[in-house]
């Protein structure tokens, strides 16, 4: 069955919920990269943390297979999920994402483990967006052999999916609670003072990827740079996540301690 949701509904349900908190000591600041005319101040309306933690979310919708005809049935003889990646002769979305997580950031596939908008709002109001998703590392699903279709292929009830190819092999995945768990403690190893510092060397970074990768990209890059780094840490960080969201096709968080963000409110 096709999703009958979009990737943007997902996506803002899965991004608010990681707003509001968790245990309560971890919360994620969505960082949008809204442009803003040439002549306002303070045209960023962002909330940022004192401390945080670079994470990245490309968001993936999954296709229910229930029929025992389907191709990867066999794995489990029950109906489960495909998250189609795309192909590489129409983007090079998987291969910047591989990149920019071999350069030690956070990066992660996230998927509904449903696909209709009935489940999506059952999942939104009673904030089991996390727990009714799956993740996955890029390079735990390595590179794509060629340009042609691929996917993975996953069961909410087993840690191992199937990355889909000429010959299928295994790759882990992180459910809801599992992969809360990791982000959890790989962002407290990643804290840092959230400043102009952070934000212009991840620009710097993703510069590197990018002029690599995509090097028609430089020529925005000064005129679209300097507008948003006019409006110095705000304007910053929504240029990286303008970076993000325009070249990665990912969605840039902060992951922040909560008692933290609250007493600077």
């Amino acid at each position: 069955m096709n999703p009958l949701i979009s990737e943007f509904s997902y996506g803002y349900a899965l991004t608010e919920e990681l707003a509001a908190g968790y245990r309560p000591a971890l919360r994620g600041a969505p960082v949008f990269p809204s442009l803003i005319d040439e002549g306002s101040r303070g045209g960023y309306d962002l909330e940022l943390p004192i401390i945080g933690a670079p994470l990245f979310l490309q968001f993936k919708l999954s296709h229910y297979l229930k029929r025992s005809s389907a191709r990867e049935w066999p794995h489990w003889n029950r109906p489960y999920f495909r998250m189609n990646l795309r192909p590489l002769r129409h983007s090079q979305q998987h291969n910047l994402l591989l990149i920019w997580e071999a350069a030690g950031n956070e990066v992660y596939y996230a998927t509904p483990m449903f696909y209709q908008a009935a489940e999506l709002n059952a999942a939104y109001t009673g904030r089991r967006m996390v727990q009714s998703s799956a993740f996955f590392r890029p390079q735990d699903i390595g590179a794509l052999p060629d340009i042609e279709h691929h996917c993975v292929v996953l069961h909410p009830s087993f840690p191992v999916a199937y990355f889909h190819s000429e010959d299928p092999r295994p790759v882990p995945v992180m459910h809801g609670e599992h992969w809360l768990e990791k982000v959890f403690f790989a962002g407290k190893e990643r804290m840092a003072k959230v400043s102009s510092e952070m934000f212009k060397e991840l620009v710097a970074s993703m510069g590197a990827v990018l002029s690599e990768e995509i090097p028609e990209w430089e020529g925005q890059h000064r005129e679209m740079f300097q507008r948003f780094a006019r409006h110095e840490v705000r304007g910053l960080a929504a240029y990286v996540a303008y970076l993000a969201r325009t070249y990665f096709e990912a969605q840039f968080i902060l992951i922040s301690p909560w008692e933290r963000t609250r007493q600077s409110e």
